[in-house]
Order: C-alpha cells, then structure tokens, then sequence
C-alpha cells in the first residue's frame, strides 16, 4: 500500500513537472507566433471589435485565451510547427465575424478571412482548412440538444481551444460573462434554470477532438458538469431537464 501511495505521489509530481515544462514552451512560442503576419493582421481586426463582455480580444488573445490554448494542447501533442502555426492563424481569425454581427457570425469569420491579405499569402491547402476550423467551431443543435463537431476540419486544435473554459477552473466566471453578453439576468431562478440546462445539456454532449486538451481539460470538465448539476439533484441529464420544462 504505501509503495503504491509512494508510485502515486511520484505520478502527480511528474504530471505537474510535465505542465509546468509545456506552460514554459507555450509562454515562448506564443509570444513568436503572434508575430506572424496573418496573426497581426487579425489581431488589428479585433481591435475594432464591439463591445461585448466574453467574445473580446482578450477572448482569442489573451495569455489564456484561444490562441495560448490552441498552442499547449497542440505541445501536448507534439504536433508539427506547421500544423501549430496553422491552427494558431486559424485561432486568430474564429471570433472576426463579430465584427457585423452576433448571431451566426462563423460565415462572417470565413468572409473576412477570404478577402485578408492573410488569405493571399497563406497555400490552398492551409487556407481551406482554416476556414473549415472557422465554421467547425459554430454550435450544432440535433434532437440531443447542442453539439460541437468537428465536421469540416482536420486538426481540432484550435476548436478545443475556443471551449477550453469548460475543462478550466474560471468555468463559472466565463459562464457568467456569456449570460451578460447574451442578455441572460442570473439573479432570475428561472432564466438561470434554462442556461444551466443548456450548458448541461452541451457539456454532456461534448467531446474534446485531441488528446492534449482530453488531457489537461477532462477532468476539470467533469468537476464542472458535476457541481452544475448538483443544483438539481432530481435531473438524470441535461436533455431531460429540457424535456421536463417543455412538458
């Protein structure tokens, strides 16, 4: 027993090493790669963006938003630094589309991209597949309730980046932003009531696309479904807290 206790001990201590080594590697290459010029050029873009309190540029660009994000998982996953570079462009330009207008901006995104400067530059191959990423990171609703699927896309990055809160500890700050962005009064039980089974209803039906993010977000995640769905201890899921309201 204690030399299994003494194994696990060990385990933990290497895993925060581990971390610690790729949150120095992703400090480093974020601050390269948003030297990248189809990185700047959006970068600017999103300086003009409206006001809005969770899809802001620090959203993308911040030292923990999309683009930091998409970097650490693809390090956990030893990706090539083309494909990185990739997914990071693609991070850059996902939340332009807010620039005219809100709802189904992801189209938006795509136009913008195309008509940059960036897109000139950038190879067939590269620029197909950031705007597949673009249009991958739109929510997707079935009879189940809401999605994410990576439809289009080859590499999902970039995509788990975009919803990485869901497996992080600021879960409820960045929930609490989108119900101001999105008009939501929390202090209402019964609008508070409908988010919540929204978000139970999408984090049960999310899956994370890579490895390095179902790594260093999954159990995160499940702690964050878990204390959510604590609040309504009779609910078996989130589809049936839908199902139940509607009858």
């Amino acid at each position: 027993m204690f030399r299994e206790s003494l194994k696990l001990v060990k385990n933990e201590k290497e895993e925060k090493n581990e971390l610690a080594a790729l949150m120095e590697r992703r400090e480093v290459l974020f601050h390269e790669l948003l030297q990248l010029p189809a990185v700047k050029e959006a970068s600017l873009l999103l300086d003009k963006l409206p006001k809005l309190v969770y899809h802001t540029k620090e959203h993308t660009f911040g030292e923990d938003g999309v683009i930091a994000e998409t970097i650490l998982f693809g390090l956990a996953d030893n990706i090539s630094r083309g494909a990185l570079e990739q997914q990071v462009i693609a991070a850059a330009w996902h939340d332009v589309g807010y620039l005219e207008q809100y709802t189904n901006n992801e189209p938006v995104a795509i136009k913008l991209f195309t008509e940059s400067e960036a897109y000139k530059q950038l190879g067939p191959d590269i620029r197909d597949e950031i705007a597949a990423n673009i249009a991958d990171t739109a929510m997707v609703f079935k009879d189940t309730g809401p999605h994410l699927h990576m439809s289009h896309s080859t590499l999902g990055y970039m995509m788990d980046a975009d919803v990485s809160n869901f497996g992080r500890t600021d879960f409820e700050e960045c929930k609490k932003k989108i119900a101001l962005e999105t008009g939501v009064d929390l202090s209402d039980p019964a609008q508070e009531e409908k988010m919540d089974r929204f978000v139970i209803n999408l984090l049960e039906n999310h899956t994370w696309h890579t490895e390095g993010a179902r790594k260093l977000r999954e159990e995160q995640k499940q702690k964050n479904l878990t204390s959510l769905r604590s609040k309504y201890p009779d609910l078996k899921s989130g589809y049936e807290i839908k199902e139940r309201k509607a009858a």
